[in-house]
């Protein structure tokens, strides 16, 4: 009779560990989850630049630094252009809505990771040349035709 108790405790804590972890209890995700190639994400990198990336086909991405006119600055950031650019690949899970980017030139190394909400992106940038890290939120912002 003094198992019985001990029992009904495991019956207990099972029951309510499988509540917690079962996949069905989880509500189902409700953001955008697909980062956008028809235009530009940006942030403020400080007073006078904006850190920009613009994503392409087959899972590649351009990134850069450039003036705080997104307007003017969203026609520069492309796959075309060689100096300054740093181009890589992204990843994204549609689970989690996680997002990762690799991108390199000749100068600079950088690796961000984050989340994709709707129109905007929320990512840890680290430069891995100058072994420095910061937080950024990426705003989205469609090219005009």
């Amino acid at each position: 009779m003094k198992i019985t108790p001990f029992i009904l405790l495991l019956l207990i804590l099972s029951i309510s560990t499988f509540a917690q972890t079962d996949s069905s209890n989880i509500a189902p995700n409700t953001f955008d989850c697909e980062v956008k190639t028809n235009g530009v994400y940006y942030a403020n990198l400080d007073k006078e630049a904006n850190i920009y990336i613009h994503f392409h086909e087959n899972d590649t991405v351009v990134t850069t630094s450039s003036v705080k006119d997104v307007d003017l600055a969203s026609k520069f950031v492309n796959k075309t252009l060689g100096a300054g650019i740093l181009f890589g690949k992204y990843f994204t899970s549609d689970r989690t809505c996680n997002l990762r980017i690799k991108a390199k030139n000749e100068y600079s190394k950088v690796k961000m990771d984050g989340i994709i909400r709707d129109d905007k992106l929320v990512l840890t940038v680290v430069n891995v040349t100058e072994n420095t890290a910061r937080d950024f939120v990426f705003h989205f912002h469609e090219l005009k035709k």
